[in-house]
């Protein structure tokens, strides 16, 4: 039996990112276990194998460097019996005859590796990422027709692709996420996924900020109000302002059901309230009246011990003040 050709293929928000990282960072333990991870297919500075699966013609089917960069890859990998792994969420969209084709250049086994995520938290996870590149819909608005026709939304259901690829003949590897999270579920795919022993730690850090659905409800409000500038400097400050602790306070008040849309919530004391604080002050900074949509005030309502202490912030707009200020 060849060594195997394993496509990881995420889907999207399962973690894909930080075992990208994982692999590109292990490649040497990678190699002494059996399996390259190569360059070919990842442009320059990238960890995943993106360019190769946004565009299978040109490595698989048009003759040029591309194509035979990849049959060199598989020769060389047959002769020191190494197998190889190439991973990007793009190749969740190739249909079963790409995969072959890859596999008969490089005259490897094709093996296809999937965490599977439960559906409604990974729906929320991409409704996140969404908000953070400038959608505007609430998260019940982007649920509504997802659980509408749960088993006719790809999003949530993703058994009929994997049923695609199994009728197809293709070797599937499906991963659970489980509740360990996504730094257990490291050690789980190179187990489990890769059928290595051994697994070294998972990479350091998260490459994507998780927020709670408070922030990301902040940047909706943003969004949906402020020019695409404004907006965008929010973001970006949300994203990387709050540290962990305030990360970990904010998950803990969901446990109390989610605020009305545009009210974001906080810890009266601590990291929180001073990074929001700042966050929010450098942004608004040199707001105009104008720049705010009639009716849309944001509420910051921040809590201590059972107490919930609410700031209007409507204050942010008046046209006697120019210069907006958050509600002490």
């Amino acid at each position: 039996m060849p060594p195997p050709l394993i496509f990881h293929l995420g889907p999207h928000k399962t973690g894909t990112t930080m075992l990208q990282q994982g692999f590109a960072r292990r490649r040497g333990r990678l190699k002494a276990a059996g399996l390259m991870y190569p360059l070919i297919g990842r442009s320059d500075g990238m960890i995943a194998h993106h360019a190769l699966a946004r565009d299978p013609g040109g490595y698989l089917r048009e003759p040029g460097p591309r194509r035979a960069g990849l049959v060199h890859l598989g020769r060389r990998a047959r002769r020191h019996g190494f197998g190889l792994l190439l991973s990007s969420e793009t190749f969740w969209a190739w249909p079963p005859e790409a995969f072959r084709q890859a596999a008969e250049l490089t005259g490897l086994r094709p093996v296809l590796l999937c965490v599977i995520r439960d559906p409604v938290a990974r729906a929320v996870s991409y409704w996140a990422e969404e908000v953070k590149h400038g959608a505007t819909q609430s998260l019940a608005e982007r649920l509504a027709p997802l659980l509408a026709d749960p088993l006719g939304a790809p999003l949530l259901n993703i058994a009929p692709r994997l049923a695609e690829w199994r009728a197809a003949g293709l070797e599937l590897r499906p991963v659970p996420w489980r509740a360990a999270g996504p730094m257990g579920l490291f050690a789980r795919v190179w187990e489990d996924g890769l059928g290595l022993s051994d697994p070294p730690p998972a990479p350091a850090g998260r490459p994507n900020t998780r927020l709670p659905p408070e922030v990301t409800e902040m940047m909706r409000w943003a969004n949906r109000t402020w020019p695409e500038s404004r907006a965008t400097d929010l973001r970006d400050h949300l994203a990387r302002g709050l540290p962990a602790p305030a990360l970990v306070a904010l998950a803990a008040r969901l446990r109390e059901g989610l605020p009305p849309p545009d009210i974001l919530t906080c810890p009266a004391d601590g990291p929180c309230r001073s990074g929001l604080d700042a966050a929010l002050r450098e942004v608004l900074e040199g707001c105009s009246a104008g720049e705010a949509a009639p009716g849309e005030a944001l509420e910051v309502a921040y809590w201590s011990d059972d107490t919930l202490h609410r700031a209007r912030a409507a204050a942010l707009f008046e046209a006697e003040a120019p210069r907006p200020r958050l509600a002490a």
